[in-house]
């Protein structure tokens, strides 16, 4: 498990990473508006229910958990309320489920009888980077056989994998589809319609959301100072950003975070991998 940098007691906010999913857990309740990068379970500090609306002030869920498929976008009406980010990799049997789930409606509430462990001290442990990495990979797996309950998926078919791989590696967008598309021996068209089927997004999109996993996932990443972040751009160029300005509005579009949540210390992260 990396060992994080230092951070102010009271911040209050951290990141995991796995194989195929990441966590974003914020106590701050600053959780604003934001579009999901990739299937996602947005949880609620315990003990509350988190409402989140559309763009027009219309509420789409109230439930200590939210389900949303990948592109959905969401506002939170209560900023006092502490929030957790679990995103899955959208070809994951998770990921996979998520989307069958949210098919015909793509927000909607999760029961709390069907969250693992989410209690006041286990939230206060993630939050403050205190958790224990193997014992977040045991919480992450309960949430991913959670999700397989309801909506039972397998893996991907081998061709598209083999292409989301090339994909993590071209995060700069060197290949062209032509190519991607010879590596699964398809169309173009032909993956791009089975690409999206499969992910519920589109190439591009999976692209983004490697992005952002690989930019969550690297050594002094700071989603929370604009400063400290955006200012180390061999991070975000390796990442696969184009530039550090392109960096900055992808975590804004994809984390919600407001412009002054930009100017607090630094999160915490861990890597899970393996």
């Amino acid at each position: 498990m990396r060992t994080p940098p230092h951070c102010a007691p009271d911040t209050g906010a951290s990141a995991y990473v796995g194989d195929d999913w990441l966590l974003y857990v914020d106590a701050a309740g600053d959780y604003t508006c934001s579009e999901m990068a990739a299937p996602c379970v947005l949880l609620g500090e315990p003990g509350q229910s988190v409402r989140v609306q559309d763009a027009h002030g219309h509420t789409l869920a109230c439930a200590p958990a939210v389900l949303h498929a990948a592109g959905s976008a969401s506002t939170s009406s209560q900023r006092d309320i502490g929030t957790a980010f679990l995103y899955w990799d959208p070809l994951s049997p998770a990921g996979r489920a998520l989307t069958r789930l949210c098919a015909t409606q793509r927000v909607q509430p999760w029961d709390e009888t069907a969250l693992p462990a989410w209690e006041p001290d286990w939230f206060d442990a993630l939050r403050y980077g205190s958790a224990d990495r193997d014992a977040v990979i045991a919480w992450v797996a309960r949430m991913r056989s959670a999700l397989l309950a309801r909506a039972p998926a397998t893996d991907a078919d081998w061709r598209l994998r083999a292409v989301a791989a090339l994909l993590r590696q071209d995060l700069s967008c060197r290949l062209s589809v032509g190519q991607l598309a010879d590596r699964a021996h398809w169309s173009p068209e032909h993956l791009r319609k089975a690409f999206r089927e499969a992910a519920g997004m589109s190439l591009s999109r999976y692209q983004m959301w490697s992005r952002l996993h690989r930019l969550i996932d690297a050594e002094g990443t700071d989603l929370r100072h604009a400063g400290a972040v955006f200012n180390a751009e061999a991070s975000l160029l390796e990442a696969g950003f184009y530039d550090a300005s392109h960096g900055c509005r992808a975590v804004r579009r994809y984390f919600g975070l407001t412009a002054g949540a930009t100017l607090q210390p630094g999160i915490r992260r861990a890597s899970c991998r393996g």
